[in-house]
């Protein structure tokens, strides 16, 4: 973390898009490039060894800006949290699990009740294209107009890693920050309470939920739990093509007619469903997905190994 965008500019070959990014409402965590000889003294070595970027950021808060202005000096700025495990937002919970590792733990008098991770992204380095590396503080939970139609109010309970939900509701599709590692019991956790304090802000009950046919994910089993107790219709969906979905829907192709394939590359996968049955395969390199928009016209896949 920087003082200013001057100071981390001394440090940092910092592009327009890259600054913009960094100063605008977001303030995300931008990865840019180290310069050979930082001239503020950082250690770049020893912060992100072998590396040729680092993640810098600007302060965000009035307090993270009181801070910086006494420090003047970059700091390293890191998740207050356990490895593995989601960010402590609690007095209670920092004072029973970081005074191991923090000498000081500075209180506030306003309670956090939404804790998320900072937002991390990147911009590709010749069309300068912003690559969302996690979606969190300032970019979620975040809406827009929902592409289906007629659906209710659908909540779709995403994968077990680098978790997410969405829920479409009152003609949006709302969609969660990201919520780590669901094999973990405190995500877990954080996983439940997220889900809660959304459907109660915007007060509305889902009638039907979506989940992924893994049968040992977490999120799979809570969605049928939640499915029960509501007593609405859970529907599981291969995670492929899911991903087949989502490609489309980023570039507004869901509805079309046209045939497309997605290419996975260097992909592990122990099982795929194909509108044919389950094909099994041990280890696959790369993966083909082919097939139109909606969901039951896929033709076929095919493996490559």
């Amino acid at each position: 973390m920087y003082p200013s965008i001057e100071m981390m500019e001394e440090d940092l070959n910092i592009t327009a898009k890259e600054k913009e990014a960094l100063l605008g409402k977001i303030a995300p965590i931008v990865l840019c490039k180290l310069k050979g000889d930082p001239s503020t003294g950082l250690c770049a070595d020893a912060i992100a060894p072998g590396l040729d970027k680092i993640g810098a950021v600007l302060p965000y808060t009035p307090l993270l800006a009181l801070i910086m202005e006494q420090w003047n000096k970059p700091l390293i700025a890191t998740s207050g949290n356990l490895s593995g495990s989601p960010i402590v937002y609690t007095d209670e919970d920092a004072l029973l699990w970081l005074t191991e590792y923090a000498d000081f733990i500075l209180s506030f008098e306003r309670d956090i009740v939404a804790p998320q991770d900072d937002s991390v992204m990147q911009f590709a380095e010749k069309s300068q294209q912003p690559i969302i590396i996690r979606r969190s503080r300032g970019l979620a939970p975040n809406y827009f107009p929902s592409p289906f139609s007629d659906t209710g109010n659908i909540l779709a309970m995403g994968a077990e890693l680098k978790s997410a939900f969405a829920l479409t509701a009152n003609n949006n599709l709302y969609i969660s920050q990201f919520l780590g590692d669901q094999a973990n019991f405190e995500s877990q956790i954080s996983f439940n309470n997220t889900l809660s304090h959304l459907l109660k802000t915007l007060q509305v009950r889902p009638n039907q939920i979506l989940i992924d046919s893994h049968p040992n994910y977490f999120v799979s089993e809570k969605g049928k739990e939640l499915a029960e107790e509501w007593d609405i219709p859970v529907n599981a969906i291969q995670h492929h093509k899911a991903h087949f979905a989502a490609v489309l829907a980023e570039n507004n192709l869901l509805y079309t007619d046209e045939k497309f394939s997605v290419w996975y590359g260097m992909v592990r996968a122990m099982a795929m469903m194909t509108r044919f049955g389950v094909v099994n395969f041990s280890c696959c390199r790369s993966i083909l997905l082919s097939g139109t928009p909606i969901l039951n016209t896929f033709r076929n896949y095919w493996v490559i190994r």
